[in-house]
C-alpha cells in the first residue's frame, strides 16, 4: 500500500469511527481529497448507499467505501488531477451503491478508476452508467485478462489480439481463460474473428477501459 493510500486510509478510518455519531452522514472527515468527498457524501443518507445499520454486510460495505476513497485518493495524486469536480448524482449515487459491494482487489482499482473519471473537470462526461452494470458482472479474472489484453494491444499499436497468448503470459490458462474470453465476449468488450482467429476489442470497451483508468 503506497503512502498516499495509508494516509487516506488512516483519515477514513478515523472519520469512520464518527459515524455511528452521526445521523444519516457516511463520513465527515477532513482534510484533503478524504474531507472533500467526506463533505460531498455527508449529505447523502446512510440508507441510500445501502450502509445503514451495524449488521456484517453494512459493515463491511462501510469498508468497502474506505478503500475505495483510499484507492481514489491515491489514482488521483498519481495523475495530478487537481480539485475534484462535484460529480452528477445521476452517476455518483450508483456508482458508490455498486462498489460498496466490492472487495475484490482487481475490481474494486476499476471502481476506484470509475470514481476518479467522476470527479474529472469535465463532470464525468465519460462515465456512462452502463459501465457499472459491466464491472458489477466482471469477475476478478475477467479484469486481469481484460487488462492484459488492453496491454498487449497497446503494445502492437493497436489492432487484433491472440487472447490465448495473452492469457498465457498472464498466467490465466485451461477453462478459466476460456470462461473468461465468453465473459467477456459477453459483455461486449472484445468480439472474436472468424477468419483469423484474433480478438478485437470492441468500441465500447475501449471507452470502458479509458474511463476505468483516468
Amino acid at each position: 500500500m503506497g503512502g498516499e493510500e495509508t494516509k487516506a486510509v488512516a483519515e477514513i478510518a478515523k472519520a469512520t469511527g464518527e459515524l455511528a455519531k452521526t445521523s444519516g452522514k457516511v463520513v465527515d472527515a477532513s482534510t484533503s481529497f478524504g474531507s472533500w468527498l467526506s463533505k460531498t457524501l455527508g449529505t447523502i443518507p446512510e440508507d441510500l448507499l445501502g450502509i445503514a445499520g451495524g449488521d456484517w454486510v453494512h459493515e463491511q460495505r462501510k469498508r468497502n467505501l474506505i478503500s475505495l476513497q483510499a484507492k481514489t485518493a491515491e489514482i488521483r495524486t498519481r495523475i495530478d488531477a487537481g480539485p475534484p469536480q462535484e460529480p452528477s448524482v445521476s452517476v455518483i449515487l450508483p456508482l458508490l451503491r455498486a462498489a460498496s459491494d466490492e472487495a475484490r482487489p482487481e475490481l474494486q482499482s476499476l471502481w476506484a478508476g470509475l470514481l476518479t473519471a467522476a470527479l474529472q473537470p469535465d463532470g464525468g462526461r465519460r462515465v456512462r452508467r452502463a459501465y457499472f452494470e459491466t464491472l458489477t458482472l466482471m469477475e476478478p479474472m475477467d479484469a486481469v485478462l481484460f487488462e492484459a489484453i488492453m496491454h498487449e494491444r497497446q503494445d502492437k499499436k493497436g489492432g487484433r489480439v491472440d487472447v490465448n497468448l495473452v492469457g498465457g503470459k498472464a498466467e490465466i490458462g485451461g477453462d478459466e481463460r476460456t470462461v473468461s474470453i465468453n465473459a467477456l465476449e459477453k459483455l461486449g468488450l472484445i468480439v472474436f474473428g472468424t477468419h483469423d482467429g484474433l480478438h478485437t476489442v470492441k468500441p465500447y470497451g475501449l471507452a470502458f477501459w479509458e474511463a476505468c483508468n483516468p
